[in-house]
């Protein structure tokens, strides 16, 4: 479980992250260039310097099928065009690819016609953030590698 703290004098923002373990809750500073992925809402924001540069709807891990996207805090660990992502049962040409976590990563998703509201309960990615196209364009060419990423419901 993950909670955003606060945002403290526009300097950082400070998430206060919770394990099922009991333990203390870690804080996690990070800065104010960083990008939230709100499982509940089915929706990210990118944020540059304190400021909201993009709000998107996306879809995320279908919940059916047990292919949930994990939520935690992450870093994009790198940036890629042109890429053909392979798992189990599926092969799919991506333009923007940009892991954050094993093989999981926030990429465009030109074979969807429709992004947000309740289509990862039944619909959703093996695990990806899946983004519109435009909006995979966009955050490709705003963000760095090592950008923080934080998932949470």
């Amino acid at each position: 479980q993950v909670l955003k703290n606060a945002i403290i004098g526009h300097q950082t923002t400070e998430w206060r992250i919770f394990t099922d373990s009991g333990e203390t809750p870690k804080i996690q500073s990070v800065g104010t260039t960083y990008i939230e992925i709100n499982l509940s809402e089915q929706k990210l924001y990118y944020y540059e310097n304190g400021e909201q540069k993009l709000v998107t709807d996306i879809v995320t891990g279908n919940e059916k099928l047990k292919r949930e996207t994990p939520q935690g805090f992450f870093r994009v660990y790198g940036k890629q065009t042109n890429r053909t992502l392979r798992g189990d049962g599926y092969k799919a040409f991506v333009q923007y690819w940009m892991p954050i976590y094993r093989n999981i990563g926030i990429h465009d998703a030109s074979w969807r016609k429709s992004f947000g509201g309740a289509i990862y309960t039944n619909a959703g990615s093996h695990g990806c953030i899946n983004l519109p196209p435009q909006a995979a364009r966009q955050l490709y060419g705003m963000i760095a590698v090592h950008t923080p990423v934080l998932v949470f419901k």
